[in-house]
């Protein structure tokens, strides 16, 4: 069953710190909808970066749902690179959805 308009999450931990996502879930209307990705570092570690891309291209706060593709799938992807030090280390945790075809 597709419910629109509704959020998801999704998170990836590693000895770095988890990453959270969140974005659409199941089937996204043509209206705009908050996303955001955010990284909750590990003791000693701490975020240096973050970013969020829909297919290859930043999004920011807010995806568009009418500028995409009706009935087409999706993977909005959260980027967070973490630090301690010198020492680098990169997350990343990604939200699938489709847009709801057209009525």
């Amino acid at each position: 069953m597709l419910l629109p308009g509704l959020h998801a999450t999704s998170s990836q931990a590693g000895a770095h710190g988890r990453v959270v996502v969140t974005g659409p879930a199941s089937c996204l209307p043509p209206v705009d909808l908050s996303v955001s990705v955010a990284g909750k570092p590990a003791s000693g570690w701490r975020v240096a970066s973050k970013s969020l891309k829909l297919g290859g291209a930043a999004v920011g706060t807010v995806l568009h749902g009418a500028g995409l593709t009706p009935g087409k799938f999706y993977t909005l992807t959260g980027t967070v690179t973490f630090a301690r030090g010198s020492a680098r280390s990169t997350g990343r945790a990604s939200v699938g959805f489709r847009t709801c075809p057209r009525p």
